[in-house]
């Protein structure tokens, strides 16, 4: 049978599970978007800038999002991660938040793509390890 793996995303946490039987998932790894430092945190005002010297920050025209950007980072990060693990799994279903699947879609390296069985643009990082198994491998009776 192939190994086929699950990414659950957000913008903050990405959990990998391998399914192991008919509907079990097992978590084979984790992953958390670090927090951004108090510096960061400053910056991320809108139209703010601190200076390397001690003097008072000014505003400048560009408007920056920094908590954009950390996702857009940390999408990247797991794509990277996926890339080189890709070796360990046959196939991959990929369930995240819509903006992460977004960026995933643009960072992933064409080895993982080709793996790729199907996408879902939904957070299901919150729910247990079952209820994901149960959604991906219960069909409807019918």
């Amino acid at each position: 049978m192939a190994e086929l793996w699950v990414l659950v995303a957000d913008a903050s946490q990405a959990i990998l599970y391998a399914r192991k039987g008919h509907k079990i998932l097992e978590q084979v790894g984790e992953t958390l978007e670090p927090d951004a430092t108090p510096i960061d945190k400053e910056m991320a005002k809108p139209g703010r800038m601190r200076e390397a010297a001690p003097v008072s920050g000014h505003v400048y025209g560009h408007k920056t999002d920094l908590k954009e950007h950390e996702k857009r980072m940390f999408a990247r990060d797991i794509a990277q991660m996926l890339k080189q693990c890709c070796h360990q799994f046959d196939q991959l279903i990929v369930i995240a938040a819509p903006l992460i699947l977004g960026e995933l879609r643009k960072n992933l390296d064409a080895h993982v793509q080709d793996k790729v069985e199907r996408e879902i643009d939904k957070d299901m990082t919150k729910i247990r390890p079952e209820q994901v198994a149960d959604f991906l491998f219960t069909m409807p009776a019918g």
